[in-house]
């Protein structure tokens, strides 16, 4: 989470986090001094990076408004495929066809979820700003000039997936994928019309 009175920044996993926080680290960085401490970032390597608004105000106190929410946010299918890929390389045992059906095995509650949950998790989605993977660059700079902050230099490596993996996860769009997710359909359609 990356948190300002200009910007609350919501981390959703697997939609290039690590990357967005970085870009964030750089450009607070270059700010003078005294403005620095208008704003906080998470220590990536903790789970609280995934807190939703109600849980970090229960870890902190109350929290300042702020003019934007943002959240990362990429096509259900690429996210499948991205959460699946992560779950083998940390040796968890899971069946690909769960994913390819739409659901994840979250280890926060230990059971098989739609993808939808995290988006039920992070509350209501209307004001949100979202920073769409396949327009990251764009995106991200357009979110950032509108809290004063901007790119510096090249972005970092997105965990971005090679044009193999992606007709990889095109499997993992299925008819089923998609009826179990309708809140991760509805936002596809509007930050993708087509």
């Amino acid at each position: 989470m990356i948190l300002s009175s200009e910007l609350i920044w919501l981390h959703l996993p697997r939609t290039g986090g690590t990357t967005t926080v970085e870009v964030f680290r750089r450009a607070i960085s270059a700010l003078p001094e005294k403005e620095k401490s208008n704003w906080w970032i998470d220590d990536d390597s903790l789970r609280d990076k995934h807190d939703n608004l109600d849980i970090r105000q229960v870890r902190r106190g109350s929290l300042p408004p702020a003019r934007r929410i943002a959240m990362n946010f990429r096509p259900l299918d690429e996210w499948l495929y991205s959460n699946w890929k992560w779950a083998v390389a940390m040796g968890l045992n899971v069946d690909v066809d769960r994913y390819k059906n739409g659901e994840f095995f979250s280890l926060r509650l230990g059971s098989w979820c739609p993808a939808d949950w995290w988006l039920g998790y992070f509350g209501p989605l209307d004001e949100f700003h979202f920073i769409r993977t396949t327009h990251f660059e764009t995106d991200l700079a357009e979110v950032m000039a509108e809290v004063g902050l901007a790119l510096q230099g090249p972005l970092p490596k997105l965990n971005g997936l090679t044009a193999s993996e992606k007709e990889s996860a095109s499997h993992f769009r299925t008819d089923h994928a998609c009826s179990l997710n309708p809140k991760w359909v509805n936002c596809e359609m509007k930050l993708w019309p087509s």
